[in-house]
C-alpha cells in the first residue's frame, strides 16, 4: 500500500509524491527543530554528484537543503537512498534551483512549487504553523539590468501571492554582497563580511526592507572565515554572496547561520547552514486577565436608574462649572 506524502509538479502539472512504507517511523512529525541550509553546487549534471550532495548533508546533519545551479532540465521528483530531490529547471541544462529533503521530513512536505530554473519553494507542516522556504537564484552582478529586474519581479510576484500567515524564509545563492550600512538598519545586520553593498546586494536589502524581513545571515557574529561563502578559482577572494532572508517578525526563530567550510569538494561555493527553532509568540503565552463585566440589568428599574443619573449628574457638575482645566 502507497503513502502520500507529498505534492510536487511536474511538465506544468500537479503529482502526489508515494512511497512504499518500510518502517512505522515514516509518519508525520511535530516539526519546531530542524536544520535547513543553502548551497549553489555548481552543477548536478555529472556523474556522482548528487550522491556527493547527500554525503555532505548527512555530514552536517541537516534535514533539508535548498540547492542552487543543479543544471537539470524539467520539474519533477527523483527518490535517491533516504532523500528525496525536488528539482525546478528550464528547457536546457542552465541555472535551476530544487530542494533535497530527508524522508525523515518528507510526510510534512506538504506543497512544492516549481516556478522557473532560479525559483521554486517548499511549504512544510510544523507543530503551530507552515513554514514556507523560497529558494532563489539571483543573476550574477555583471548581468545587465532587465535580466536583473525580471528576476526580482517575477520574486515579488511569488512572495505576495503566499499568504501572509505563513512563516516564510527566503534563502539561496543571491550574488549579494551586503555591506554595514547604518541606513539599512534593521534589515541588515552588522556582521556582513563586507563593509558595502554591491547592485545585487542593493536589490535584495530593498525586496527585504519593502516587507519587513531581515537578512539573517549578517547578524550573528562570527569570524569571517565563516561568513564567507564563495572563493574565487585562485583562492585569493572570498565573499558573502548567499544569504537567509526571514520575516521580521519571526526572525528570532532563526538561532544561528553560518558556512561550513569543509563542503566546498565539488563546488566554489560553501554551504550555508542554519538552525531554526519555531516558537510562538510570548504574547501568545501569556494568560490574559478576565475581563469584568458590568451587570446592567439593574438599571432596568425606575428607581435604580433615578439614582444613576442622579449621581452621574453629580460626577459631571464640577466638570461643566470648570472655566479651564486648571480649575478641574
Amino acid at each position: 500500500m502507497e503513502v502520500v506524502v507529498g505534492l510536487t509538479t511536474l511538465h506544468g502539472k500537479t503529482h502526489i509524491v508515494t512511497i512504499q512504507p518500510k518502517s512505522p517511523r515514516m509518519k508525520y512529525v511535530e516539526l519546531k527543530d530542524f536544520l535547513i541550509g543553502t548551497w549553489n553546487v555548481r552543477s548536478l549534471y555529472r556523474a556522482g554528484h548528487l550522491t556527493t550532495v547527500i554525503s555532505s548533508l548527512e555530514r552536517y546533519q541537516l534535514n533539508i537543503a535548498a540547492i542552487q545551479e543543479t543544471r537539470w532540465p524539467g520539474q519533477g521528483n527523483l527518490k535517491i537512498n533516504n532523500w528525496t530531490y525536488f528539482y525546478s529547471g528550464g528547457l536546457d541544462h542552465q541555472a535551476g534551483v530544487g530542494f533535497v529533503v530527508n524522508d525523515k521530513l518528507l510526510p510534512n512536505v506538504k506543497l512544492f512549487e516549481a516556478i522557473n530554473n532560479r525559483i521554486c519553494y517548499l511549504e512544510l507542516k510544523c507543530k503551530w504553523y507552515n513554514f514556507i522556504i523560497i529558494n532563489g537564484y539571483a543573476p550574477t552582478e555583471d548581468k545587465n539590468e532587465a535580466i536583473k529586474n525580471e528576476y526580482y519581479e517575477r520574486l515579488d510576484t511569488v512572495w505576495d501571492l503566499l499568504p501572509n500567515s505563513k512563516v516564510k524564509i527566503l534563502l539561496g545563492d543571491f550574488n549579494a554582497k551586503i555591506g554595514q550600512e547604518p541606513i539599512f538598519s534593521p534589515t541588515i545586520g552588522s556582521n556582513s563580511l563586507h563593509l558595502n553593498s554591491n547592485d545585487n546586494g542593493t536589490r535584495l536589502i530593498n525586496f527585504a526592507m519593502a516587507r519587513g524581513m531581515v537578512v539573517s545571515s549578517t547578524t550573528f557574529p562570527h569570524k569571517n572565515i565563516h561568513k564567507q561563502t564563495w572563493v574565487s578559482p585562485d583562492g585569493r577572494t572570498r565573499n558573502q554572496i548567499d544569504h537567509i532572508v526571514v520575516d521580521g517578525r519571526f526572525k528570532r526563530c532563526i538561532m544561528d547561520v553560518r558556512s561550513m567550510r569543509g563542503s566546498s569538494g565539488i563546488s566554489d561555493h560553501f554551504m550555508v547552514k542554519t538552525k531554526v527553532r519555531l516558537r510562538l509568540s510570548i504574547k501568545w503565552k501569556e494568560r490574559r486577565s478576565p475581563v469584568k463585566k458590568i451587570n446592567i440589568e439593574p438599571l432596568n428599574y425606575s428607581q435604580t436608574s433615578e439614582q444613576y443619573k442622579n449621581r452621574l449628574n453629580d460626577i459631571l457638575r464640577p466638570t461643566e462649572k470648570a472655566s479651564s482645566i486648571d480649575e478641574m
